[in-house]
């Protein structure tokens, strides 16, 4: 979807935040835990000390020179129609990953997630039209805690083709894992990207580093995240806090572009704000909300794709305060602009994910889309023929175009557009209702593996294999 963007600041205000940004990497530098990071930025022209690295202006704009600024994020069907179009413009929906909790559809127990439930997800996740790409979803309970993400990645290679997105909490061995199993599905490394995170702020530790050189050397597309929160982790200003996470996606470019200039690159916003009344780290928050839009202007002055959120709620289960949320989050993820917008279907704050917020999310994409998409204006969109040959007061109900346009609409398949006397009729059915009955329509079919079994064998055997070489070395 290329989309209407709503700026929060003008280019102007955007050439000030990132000379801002400069200035802290310049003064304050970031903190590097990891030997091999410091002799690369070293070798690059940082100044370090200790494990401080102050790095100066000449090698953000050296990096950013070299930082491609659209590529393929391709899936895996024969055709291309699952491929996107990385670059700052489109807007593609997905899910989130490694949540904890899940509301069970059938009893609405809230417990831990499986490797069940994983596959369950992708699966749906496949078959709903709004979404683009996939992550994992939850950190399955019942998987080997060493090698997770490696099981994770199994349940998705197993059970779509769309375009995946991993995490790890492990750094350059998993990346170099993952990209083994896509292999086995006949995937190249770049049908999937990887989410790299930086926190505290202003801190890259050994995995960060690891995942950073891993990705540019593999060709592997790398989403980097850092983790602000207003008041704890960055400061109590929307401006400043903006800029602390520019200048700490600024540090890991640069480290990223020397590795490997021209390698695949993505800028993560993410400005939380922590309620101090409850201590949660609150998704839905308009200052952090805002926070994060300064971000995405920033990374948009650039030119750089972005990763950013949509379709979460804090809420605990499917109220009205599930609904409102996530329609909001999407709608507002598509209003700034977003490239990679994910979490789709998260509740909770990022403690739990459910099939019911994917459905929702996934309905409310669909009207995003519509709604939001670039509107043309050249002479071929005005119809004039179509108005003079119906004329004055004359009525269209029965033309052809409106037949074609009719099949064409958009239709929510749970909000409800009767009237009173219908509704009433239909069993005064409510929003959850709905919701509940096409949660069970959508889940009732089995999980149905989109590759062969030779690959499937393959990637059970690659996970065995890296269980193997973990024990061996501990």
């Amino acid at each position: 979807m290329e989309r209407m963007i709503l700026k929060a600041w003008d280019e102007a205000d955007c050439a000030r935040g990132h000379a801002a940004a400069l200035r802290i990497l310049e003064r304050v530098g970031v903190e590097v835990r990891d030997e091999k990071g410091l002799a690369l930025y070293e070798k690059a022209g940082a100044r370090v000390e200790h494990n401080r690295v102050r790095i100066p202006a000449g090698l953000v704009e050296q990096a950013l020179a070299s930082a491609p600024r659209a590529f393929p994020l391709k899936g895996r069907d024969g055709d291309r129609a699952f491929d996107l179009d990385v670059r700052d413009g489109p807007v593609y929906f997905g899910s989130g990953s490694d949540t904890l909790y899940l509301l069970d559809p059938k009893t609405g127990e809230r417990r831990r997630g499986t490797l069940a439930d994983i596959e369950a997800g992708v699966s749906l996740i496949e078959r709903l039209p709004n979404y683009d790409f996939v992550m994992s979803l939850w950190l399955p309970e019942d998987a080997p805690l060493g090698v997770v993400e490696l099981v994770q990645l199994q349940a998705m290679l197993t059970y779509t083709r769309k375009p995946i997105v991993v995490s790890s909490a492990r750094g350059g061995d998993a990346m170099r894992e993952q990209v083994e199993m896509a292999a086995a599905c006949g995937a190249p490394a770049d049908t999937l990207a990887c989410l790299n995170m930086s926190s505290p702020s202003l801190i890259l530790d050994a995995t960060c580093v690891e995942k950073t050189t891993s990705c540019a050397e593999l060709g592997v597309p790398m989403v980097l995240e850092t983790g602000i929160s207003l008041g704890t982790t960055g400061p109590a200003s929307e401006q400043t806090s903006a800029a602390v996470g520019h200048a700490e996606v600024m540090a890991v470019l640069v480290l990223h572009q020397f590795v490997s200039p021209g390698a695949p690159f993505i800028y993560a916003a993410g400005i939380s704000q922590l309620d101090m009344r409850s201590t949660v780290d609150l998704y839905h928050s308009a200052e952090g909300g805002l926070g994060s839009h300064l971000q995405l202007n920033l990374a948009q002055h650039l030119s750089l794709p972005t990763f950013d959120y949509a379709g979460y709620s804090d809420a605990k289960c499917h109220d009205e305060q599930c609904v409102g949320e996530i329609m909001m989050s999407v709608q507002s993820g598509a209003e700034c602009g977003g490239t990679l917008l994910h979490d789709m279907g998260y509740l909770e704050s990022g403690m739990s994910c459910t099939f019911e917020g994917l459905i929702m999310a996934d309905e409310f994409a669909g009207y995003t889309r519509r709604s939001l998409q670039t509107v043309p204006s050249d002479e071929s969109v005005f119809l004039i023929d179509e108005v003079d040959e119906v004329g004055p007061g004359g009525s269209h109900l029965g033309r052809p175009l409106t037949r074609k346009a009719c099949r064409e609409l958009y239709r929510s398949k749970l909000s409800d557009g009767s009237n009173y006397s219908q509704w009433r009729a239909s069993g005064s059915r409510t929003f959850g209702d709905r919701l509940r009955d096409r949660t069970a329509e959508l889940l009732a079919p089995a999980p149905e593996p989109v590759v062969d079994a030779q690959a499937v064998s393959d990637m059970a055997t690659l996970v065995e294999q890296a269980r193997s070489r973990m024990a061996a070395g501990a």
